[in-house]
């Protein structure tokens, strides 16, 4: 039996990648991470290309993974106040036909409720490629250079319904 949820992220400093890990654990779900081809860029050029909502170029073809799955999690931090360009970049070659999405972001500092420009900006970059988005959830992670714990991100998937 081949699985139907697949969790994409990409994470810098460690909060997203527990988030996709736990996600994968408790629904049985392959996990895919976003690598920057090349040398990785650095937080300001990251940030600098992610306030202009700019892609980078990804390692390997991560968006043709997603063939078999029905229900995808695009995990992301929140750089600059948008989606990292790891995530621009997989959404910009991937295609979302009969998928279902829940669009997770990780944010270290952000007032509640700033999100709403980030999660409209991908939604309606995923609805381009034919997807369909289900569900926006935004999670605290841990400040810059910081992973948070899982039982602090376990308490948020577990309190948001993620």
């Amino acid at each position: 039996m081949s699985k139907n949820t697949g969790i994409v992220y990409f994470s810098r400093d460690g909060s997203t990648r527990v988030l996709a890990e736990l996600l994968g654990k408790k629904y049985d779900a392959d996990v895919i991470e976003l690598t920057e081809k090349g040398k990785k860029s650095g937080f300001f050029k990251g940030a600098s290309k992610a306030s202009k909502k700019q892609s980078i170029e990804l390692e390997g073809q991560p968006y043709n993974k997603i063939d078999s799955y029905t229900k995808l999690y695009l995990c992301t931090p929140i750089w600059a106040f948008n989606g990292t360009p790891a995530m621009n970049a997989f959404i910009d070659n991937a295609d979302f036909t009969d998928k279902e999405i829940a669009i997770v972001t990780v944010k270290g500092f952000a007032p509640d409720g700033a999100m709403g420009k980030t999660h409209t900006f991908l939604t309606e970059s995923v609805e381009k490629k034919n997807g369909k988005v289900s569900a926006c959830f935004d999670v605290h992670g841990a400040m810059i250079g910081k992973a948070a714990s899982e039982a602090h991100i376990m308490e948020q998937i577990n309190t948001y319904g993620i």
